[in-house]
This record gives structure tokens, C-alpha cells and sequence, in this order.
């Protein structure tokens, strides 16, 4: 059986690089991921946490690509009993200019 895949294209009026800085800065991310802060030194193979507000840690993995500002890749596991002993997911983000800004 094969893994499904989701492909997701979404248009952001700003630069790549303040997109990048968007998905790779916990200060960010706590603003707009419901209060949960991306955690990670951001080099391939490393950790990638992330942590809630209340410090518990919903979702674990490892940083598969980085190349700023252009492509982020990391694997991800919910940490819940229910999920933490799934398979990884990946989340993959291409950041292409589109546009006039």
C-alpha cells in the first residue's frame, strides 16, 4: 500500500525570506501555530520540536533539508500515545518568488 501524499500550493504576498524567517523562527511561529513554538538548530539531521505553550511537546522529528531561503524539509511524529508510534510524516516547503512585490 502506498503513503499518501498531499500536495498544498499556497500564495504569500511577501519575499521568500521573510516566508523562511515565517517557518524556521519559534517567536513567529507562537504567534500563528496556535501558540506552539517550532524548535531546532535547523541543521540537517537534527531535532525539529514542536512545543506548546504549556512546555509539553506535541510533535517530534528531524530536519531532513535546509537550504534558506529556498526549501525546508523535516520529519514529524504527534507525541500523543495514540500517534507517537506512527510512521514519520514529511512536511516539505518550497518557497518560489511568484509575482511583482
Amino acid at each position: 500500500m502506498s503513503k499518501p501524499e498531499f500536495i498544498y500550493v499556497t500564495y504569500i504576498e511577501t519575499t521568500p525570506e521573510k516566508l523562511w524567517h515565517a517557518l524556521t523562527d519559534g517567536d513567529f511561529t507562537q504567534r500563528y501555530w496556535f501558540g506552539a513554538r517550532l524548535r531546532s538548530d535547523w541543521k540537517v539531521g537534527s531535532s525539529f520540536e514542536m512545543v506548546r505553550s504549556d512546555g509539553a511537546v506535541s510533535d517530534a522529528g528531524k530536519v531532513v533539508e535546509f537550504d534558506p531561503p529556498r526549501r525546508l524539509a523535516y520529519t514529524f511524529i504527534n507525541q500523543s500515545d495514540k500517534y507517537k508510534n506512527e510512521f514519520p510524516a514529511l512536511a516539505t516547503f518550497d518557497l518560489e518568488p511568484y509575482g511583482k512585490l
